[in-house]
């Protein structure tokens, strides 16, 4: 794909125009951009009519719909139509910033500690030390903008504070139970003259949303086994049979991690698919991938199960590990240092997005003709297009928390995410 590189004795800004009306725009300190970011987005199949022109104080970027200035002297960035209307405005000076770091990942050895911890979501094995050793440098960026007076901010996914206009918030973004991070990677301008044309742009670079179909089961230490108790359940095969006769759908409870005591997670064990020092399955793998969705053919999808509730897909929920709640910067930074202890660090909001993909992707291979429906708990930007319907987490039944989800459920679909639901708390 085409790309006006812009250099400076600072960096080196790389212009990507993907339509007449999505822009995306990345910096770069050191002259390498990475192609990790935005590798999970949709492929574009042609790219939209562009050109740009230099003049004494700015160069200036157009396609059909856009008009993008950049400042000669700073580097800053203008987005405007072709009328002149100001659609967003990045500050005059140190408008980007880029801040190199060392990332460290767990070594499992004799050293490492585990333990079990009694949560909501069940028992869980958590890290509580080991070693860790140098891994590879990633990066703090920033990026700041110089908003209108009048202009609000929405989006960047689900937040359980009740705020929809985030303009002078701090969030913070990452996975919990009631919470749903879904940032931009790099970052890109997404115009248009309606909300609906910018939704549309975000589906255009993210995935469209799926059709969804039209129209939950354990023994003891059994937790996220995918199969059926043959004790309560002795006919898996004619019981939703049977329910379908009656036009009844339902869907079956499945988890990303398994008591250490299943058949399912010793199997993970022995292939070492499991992420480093859990009973997490390892998502972000195509092997991991793979057997888990073997793992749900064989106790499950052979009876006639279509339809999943993937509960607890953050999957590290070390907020659970407190009995009061703790402000949202504690349990930002608790949970970096734990999902970090076992994920990639560039990869530790992501973990749904690979999870919805693998049920999805695999499922319809299986080229039954039933649409994919996935309720869960956590996502990503591009989930959409792996037919996952987000609900809000184990949020507390009380009116105050019912007026808070409005805001919540507003600007998680703004994201292009549009299906979103609650619990009745």
């Amino acid at each position: 794909m085409r790309a006006l590189f812009l250099e400076s004795e600072a960096g080196v800004i790389r212009i990507q125009p993907y339509s007449d009306k999505i822009i995306r725009i990345s910096y770069t300190e050191n002259g390498i951009f990475s192609n990790i970011q935005g590798e999970e987005f949709t492929p574009f199949s042609k790219e939209g009519k562009w050109e740009y022109k230099e003049f004494a104080d700015h160069i200036r970027l157009t396609t059909d719909f856009l008009v993008v200035i950049i400042n000669r002297e700073n580097g800053s960035i203008r987005y405007e139509n072709k009328a002149g209307y100001l659609f967003l405005s990045e500050k005059q000076s140190e408008s980007k910033q880029v801040e190199e770091f060392d990332s460290y990942r767990l070594v499992v050895n004799e050293n490492t500690e585990t333990a079990q911890v009694k949560t909501a979501d069940g028992v869980r094995r958590v890290i509580r030390s080991g070693e860790k050793k140098f891994d590879k440098k990633l990066y703090r960026t920033r990026i700041s903008f110089a908003f209108q007076p009048d202009e609000a901010l929405y989006g960047l996914g689900q937040s359980q504070e009740g705020v929809l206009n985030l303009r002078g918030t701090v969030q913070y973004l990452h996975q919990a139970n009631r919470k749903i991070a879904v940032p931009m990677l790099d970052y890109y301008c997404l115009a248009g003259d309606s909300i609906d044309q910018v939704i549309n742009g975000n589906r255009k670079l993210t995935g469209k949303a799926v059709m969804l179909p039209r129209w939950m089961f354990w023994e003891e230490n059994m937790w996220g086994q995918k199969s059926f108790d043959r004790k309560r359940f002795p006919d898996p095969e004619g019981m939703p049979g049977k329910l379908r006769e009656s036009k009844v759908h339902f869907m079956m409870s499945i988890w990303p991690n398994m008591d250490h005591r299943t058949e399912n997670h010793q199997e993970f064990a022995g292939k070492n698919l499991l992420l480093p020092a859990t009973d997490i399955y390892d998502a972000l793998s195509q092997e991991g991938r793979a057997l888990y969705w073997n793992q749900l053919k064989r106790g499950l999808y052979c009876h006639g199960i279509r339809s999943w509730w993937c509960d607890s897909s953050e999957p590290v929920s070390p907020e659970w590990n407190h009995v009061v709640e703790q402000e949202p910067s504690h349990m930002y930074h608790e949970y970096v240092e734990a999902a970090s202890d076992c994920m990639p660090m560039e990869k530790i909001n992501a973990y749904g997005l690979y999870h919805a993909k693998g049920i999805f992707e695999n499922q319809r291979s299986e080229n039954d003709g039933h649409r994919v429906v996935n309720l869960t708990r956590s996502g990503y930007s591009g989930s959409q297009k792996y037919g996952a319907v987000f609900w809000s987490g184990d949020i507390s039944a009380s009116w105050e928390t019912l007026e808070k989800q409005i805001a919540a459920g507003l600007n998680f679909c703004v994201c292009g995410l549009p299906c979103w639901t609650v619990d009745v708390g």
